[in-house]
């Protein structure tokens, strides 16, 4: 069967495919050597079914390496389109939320010391079981140790322990995936400016 699709013309043009894909933004949280959180705005974030399931992140940013290989641990904040002052902020001075003077509210995490912040959505635990060198990059993939979905997406997905057991399996969870329209998940993207996911096809 003969395809209705145009073909199109393409030329060979010295783009990467990171500065053409447009990239979903979030926060990865980590704990200072004092005590203290710190947040990086990140893009560069992908997710293994596993198992273990991981999360799958590199970055250059000192404070955050750092933390990250003293600890082991980060954690994962989705990034909204409300919160796009916030992390284009500390997407620009490199992570430190507190040395920025920025307010936000947040949380030490159940099963590691990271910031789950407030405002966040969704949000994972996050324990590193790899880590590779890449360039000036590191590479970490991380295990997921929880998750935490604001009660408002939750849906239909964790009405009774019985759902909860099957949206773990993935019974669940397309029907979920049908029940959400992410704009109500409004992430935060960025493609040389920062985009909100407009109309469903």
């Amino acid at each position: 069967m003969e395809s209705k699709l145009r073909k199109i013309e393409k030329q060979v043009i010295p783009i990467m495919p990171g500065q053409f894909c447009p990239d979903f933004i979030s926060a990865i949280g980590t704990c200072n050597e004092d005590g203290t959180p710190h947040l990086c705005g990140h893009s560069w974030v992908s997710f293994n079914p596993g198992p273990p399931k991981s999360i799958i992140f590199s970055t250059y940013v000192k404070p955050t390496l750092d933390n990250i290989f003293r600890t082991g641990e980060f954690s994962l904040n989705f990034g909204t389109g409300a919160m796009k002052g916030f992390l284009n902020d500390i997407c620009a001075g490199d992570g430190d939320a507190n040395n920025n003077g920025l307010q936000y509210g947040y949380t030490w995490g159940e099963k590691a010391k990271v910031p789950i912040l407030d405002v966040s959505p969704f949000a994972t635990e996050c324990k590193v079981i790899q880590t590779h060198k890449l360039g000036e990059y590191n590479i970490f993939f991380a295990e997921i140790l929880s998750r935490q979905l604001a009660k408002n997406l939750v849906g239909i997905a964790h009405h009774s322990t019985e759902e909860n057991r099957a949206w773990q399996a993935g019974d669940a969870y397309f029907n979920w995936l049908l029940s959400l329209n992410v704009k109500d998940l409004d992430p935060l993207l960025w493609f040389g400016h920062w985009y909100r996911i407009g109309e469903i096809i």
